[in-house]
């Protein structure tokens, strides 16, 4: 089997988990945490905690609302089928290194803006700012703007390399 069609088939794959796992994120939360509930349940029957407005209500929700997990968990999904689509589009590793940079700035924002929402014990100072970070970096729409951003700065001898190139 040649590279190209292996590269191919591998975006399909991707495509067809990040979908897949899209649906997933939209209806379900992975549960960890609570063992009388199932591992997937869905999120209507999740609990709604009070947003934590300080490091002891933090601690008590990350542990008892399954929420925070698959926030983590759909965040590292994305992020990892976004970096191994660019390097199967491109074939290079320094766009990879360049979108996981842009991705952990993002998150370090994230964390940020939710300290600064935890010191202050107030919900609208950060953490919505965040929740809208959170979902931009969940969402397949930002792994379009990275790989078309991405695609524009190459070089034009470099897209020559790129899988769909002409």
């Amino acid at each position: 089997m040649n590279s190209s069609l292996t590269r191919k088939i591998g975006l399909t794959l991707i495509l067809i988990f990040n979908l897949v796992n899209g649906y997933i994120r939209y209806a379900y939360v992975i549960n960890f945490t609570d063992e009388s509930k199932p591992y997937i349940y869905s999120r209507k029957d999740t609990k709604q905690y009070e947003y934590p407005t300080g490091m002891e209500k933090l601690k008590t929700s990350a542990k008892n609302d399954p929420r925070w997990i698959s926030v983590i968990y759909y965040s590292a999904v994305a992020i990892l089928s976004t970096l191994l689509s660019i390097y199967l589009l491109f074939g290079t590793r320094k766009w990879v290194v360049l979108a996981a940079i842009f991705y952990l700035i993002l998150i370090l924002v994230c964390l940020l803006l939710l300290s600064i929402s935890l010191v202050s014990k107030s919900y609208n100072i950060g953490y919505g700012l965040a929740q809208d970070i959170k979902n931009l970096i969940q969402t397949p729409f930002f792994s379009l703007f990275l790989i078309a951003t991405i695609y524009l700065f190459n070089k034009p001898n470099d897209r020559s390399k790129a899988l769909f190139s002409r």
